[in-house]
């Protein structure tokens, strides 16, 4: 029931939201903090159920954002056809990436991820002719139909928060379900999975797959929202955010990478008064939070609730409820 009233009162706070605040600029926080927050949650797909460091989801996430505003900007395909071929994309490069990328153990796979990342943003850099190179990319507004004009931000929220949800619940599903626990398998030990017969290279390959999907699909909403995007977004220095964000808030917890973003993208408004300091104050949040939580903040409080209560896994009652 706790876990219940938790994610009641989470799907009512995201509802009305926007309706209690009304400021633009709140509006335009929450959505970034959305699209974030998705992209911490593909990271942590192979970062949290697998094990696998990945420094070049950059390219999925650029990736996506580029697709998707050459084909609004150039083409004129709608914001949601634009949404699925971005996503398409980055899955299948997610697959062409996990191909040499699996092949590599231990530092030697970062670093493969990291050269084809570099790969992808030399490619985008280097045509400027489709990508405008290092001048930027501008990526129109969408209009939405029947949608008065000032509130495509508000449709921008609610676009980015339901795809959030339904990631999760598909992920906490997942989570549950025999191939999730395969997943955990090769996370805890992959020479012992593979050993029980666990498939562990398909399982990888699918989940880069997947991930890569859902990084594309957060950069596609990130590019028109915006409105200009540049080389940069598949620069290390994303790879290396999104990481963070799911150290921070508790890897393998699916909510935790969430609240791995809202640090990135809320709470560092609020030290945007102190200039210059406001990314050294927030670095020693950071820093304190990795020293005294190790396993991300939220990762104690996800187990607990996780935790069966009143019956175990057996559905026996426990000792403590029998006295």
């Amino acid at each position: 029931m706790l876990r219940i009233s938790l994610a009641l009162a989470a799907l009512l706070v995201i509802a009305v939201a926007p309706f209690v605040v009304t400021d633009p600029y709140f509006q335009q926080v929450m959505v970034i903090f959305g699209i974030y927050a998705i992209f911490a949650v593909a990271l942590d797909i192979l970062f949290g159920f697998l094990g696998v460091h990945s420094f070049g989801h950059a390219a999925f996430f650029g990736g996506g954002a580029y697709v998707c505003g050459i084909l609004m900007e150039t083409y004129g395909v709608s914001f949601g056809l634009a949404l699925v071929a971005a996503t398409l994309f980055s899955a299948v490069l997610g697959f062409l990436i996990a191909i040499p990328a699996l092949r590599m153990r231990g530092i030697y796979f970062a670093i493969t991820t990291l050269f084809c990342a570099e790969v992808v943003r030399l490619v985008v850099t280097n045509v400027p002719d489709v990508t405008r190179g290092v001048m930027g990319l501008t990526t129109p507004m969408p209009s939405f139909p029947g949608v008065p004009y000032g509130y495509e931000t508000a449709v921008f929220y609610y676009i980015t928060f339901a795809i959030l949800v339904l990631a999760c619940l598909l992920l906490e599903r997942f989570r549950v379900s025999p191939l999730g626990r395969s997943f955990i398998a090769i996370r805890e030990n992959e020479q012992l999975a593979a050993s029980v017969g666990v498939p562990v290279f398909r399982i990888k390959f699918y989940a880069f797959g997947v991930s890569g999907g859902l990084a594309g699909l957060a950069g596609a909403i990130y590019a028109p929202f915006i409105g200009i995007i540049s080389p940069d977004l598949l620069s290390p220095t994303y790879s290396a955010m999104g990481m963070l964000m799911v150290v921070v808030g508790g890897f393998g917890t699916i909510y935790g990478a969430i609240f791995g973003a809202f640090m990135f993208s809320v709470v560092t408004e609020f030290f945007r008064a102190a200039a210059e300091l406001r990314m050294i104050i927030f670095s020693g949040i950071l820093i304190v939070a990795i020293i005294f939580m190790p396993r991300g903040v939220l990762t104690p409080l996800v187990e607990y609730l996780r935790r069966p209560s009143g019956k175990d896994k057996a559905g026996l009652v426990t000792r403590d409820e029998a006295a």
